[in-house]
């Protein structure tokens, strides 16, 4: 049984070149070329369902969809974030399908893997706080986040 330090400690790259972690980089990048950039009409979250306000990732389907169909400003309109998980989700694709390049980036990552954690955590934590700040955002002037 593993405690919370184990998964603290876990080497990056393992988060990273997890099997749940390659599968879902495919399955999403992959549907990203076939959904419409507008989205599928259909509600998502549903935080946003039962709140009326915007979770953290509302929007990264439908700006990562538009990345996909080369729409960039929409892109970033829809979640900023979109950006950097497409080009994880590209490096893990690659990683998948081509093994040599896998080894390398995972030699470079346990070299530099407290400068790789850091950069993690950093994503992390600015993705919540770039959340929360939407959240501010969405209740003072909900017509700024209407679109997602």
């Amino acid at each position: 049984m593993t405690d919370a330090t184990d998964v603290e400690h876990r080497p990056i790259y393992r988060r990273l070149f997890s099997p749940w972690s390659t599968g879902l980089a495919s399955v999403m990048l992959g549907a990203s070329f076939l959904l419409p950039e507008s989205g599928m009409g259909l509600p998502l979250c549903w935080i946003k369902a039962l709140t009326g306000l915007p979770c953290p990732g509302c929007g990264l389907t439908r700006s990562i969809t538009n990345i996909s169909h080369l729409h960039f400003a929409d892109a970033a309109g829809f979640h900023p974030f979109g950006f950097p998980l497409y080009a994880l989700s590209l490096v893990l694709v690659v990683a998948l399908v081509w093994p040599r390049a896998r080894r390398t980036l995972v030699r470079s990552l346990v070299r530099h893997d407290a400068l790789a954690r850091r950069a993690y955590w950093a994503f992390v934590g600015s993705f919540i706080v770039f959340g929360v700040g939407r959240i501010a955002v969405a209740i003072v002037a909900p017509e700024t986040v209407a679109h997602l």
